[in-house]
């Protein structure tokens, strides 16, 4: 069974469990994030039960509040402060040294939440994950992969739902 299969029944289980996907990124890899909980809660390739999973950056008011009032560092980790044990946090960064990333990790762990990275495996971020599905190259040739990483989890977890 490989990493993505591996993920993808985490998502599966957890999420039916009431869990809940978290994603968050910043510039490209943060469109990477929104596409991919939209492909979480609508569909990817079939018709399923919606998985529940929200974007971190997405809510422009709460993302500009936490900068104004704790920092630009600190706009992921406040949203995790929020979240369940068992709940999954999903990063994605080219380049894996964004501080905001890095605490959001941080304050996951101390959560139980499981991390997800998507990232450069020789990164500061690589080592706050629980799970590292390693991207390497370019800004471009990472943010290519990224994608094709985050559509082959939607592929499994899909397939999941026919067992």
């Amino acid at each position: 069974m490989t990493l993505v299969d591996n993920i993808a029944r985490m998502i599966y289980s957890r999420t039916a469990h009431g869990n809940v996907v978290y994603t968050a990124g910043n510039g490209g890899s943060h469109s990477q994030s929104e596409h991919f909980t939209a492909e979480l809660m609508g569909k990817f390739q079939k018709v399923r039960r919606p998985i529940t999973s929200f974007c971190l950056g997405s809510n422009s008011s709460l993302l500009t509040c936490i900068a104004n009032d704790f920092g630009y560092d600190e706009v992921f980790s406040r949203q995790v402060s929020a979240m369940s044990p068992g709940d999954i946090l999903f990063l994605m960064s080219t380049s894996g040294e964004s501080e905001n990333l890095l605490t959001a990790a941080e304050a996951a762990h101390d959560l139980g939440v499981t991390v997800v990275s998507i990232t450069d495996p020789s990164s500061h971020l690589s080592v706050l994950s629980d799970f590292v599905l390693p991207v390497i190259g370019s800004t471009a040739s990472k943010q290519e992969h990224t994608l094709t990483i985050l559509h082959s989890i939607c592929a499994a977890v899909e397939e999941l739902f026919d067992e």
